[in-house]
């Protein structure tokens, strides 16, 4: 008994190949029409807050800078301040600090002041006078760190009097994060009595 042979069936092959190529062109082109969504202000913030924790520092200024530009666009005023806060810790951390030569670090210092009461006066444009108040110790500090007492005492003193309001313990967070920074630069208070305005 001879077996009969069986003839490929290539009408069942070509079909198979057109339809894989049709798969292959239609994903191909599905690709290629889908366009990278951009980062949100929110993502480049946490992207560059991602960086400037590891060895990253130009990464982390360039998203920080993106980020504060799309808050800016999108009237965001909390973004806004957020932004500034974390570019001010960035030029005044000692990762950033590491990488300039004098007087650039003095400059970044008084950056970083710079952006820590732009920080202030946002957060305080929008009631929340305990995170205003925390900025504004930021902006002390970085002061203090560029050698400007007066300056520093301004600003320490602006804190001071932001957090007597009633209305900056009513965010029991911020107000804990307030006191804290207080008590990290209770030398100033005492630098300031002696150094009146």
């Amino acid at each position: 008994m001879t077996k009969k042979s069986k003839a490929p069936n290539f009408g069942l092959a070509r079909a198979f190949a057109a339809g894989r190529g049709i798969g292959l062109a239609l994903m191909f082109t599905l690709t290629a029409c889908q366009a990278p969504q951009p980062m949100t202000a929110d993502q480049q913030l946490h992207q560059g807050l991602g960086f400037a924790q590891s060895a990253h520092i130009d990464s982390a200024e360039h998203f920080l800078k993106n980020a504060l530009h799309g808050y800016t666009e999108a009237g965001d005023v909390i973004g806004q301040a957020k932004a500034n806060w974390a570019l001010a810790e960035l030029y005044k951390s000692k990762r950033y600090q590491d990488l300039q030569t004098p007087p650039a670090t003095t400059e970044a210092y008084q950056r970083s002041a710079e952006l820590f009461q732009t920080a202030a006066e946002l957060y305080e444009s929008q009631g929340r006078t305990a995170l205003a108040a925390s900025a504004h110790m930021g902006a002390a500090n970085a002061q203090l760190l560029a050698n400007q007492i007066a300056a520093s005492c301004v600003q320490y003193r602006q804190a001071e009097s932001l957090a007597h309001l009633p209305a900056t313990r009513l965010d029991a967070a911020a107000s804990a994060k307030l006191d804290e920074n207080m008590k990290f630069l209770a030398d100033l208070a005492i630098v300031c009595a002696a150094n009146p305005l």
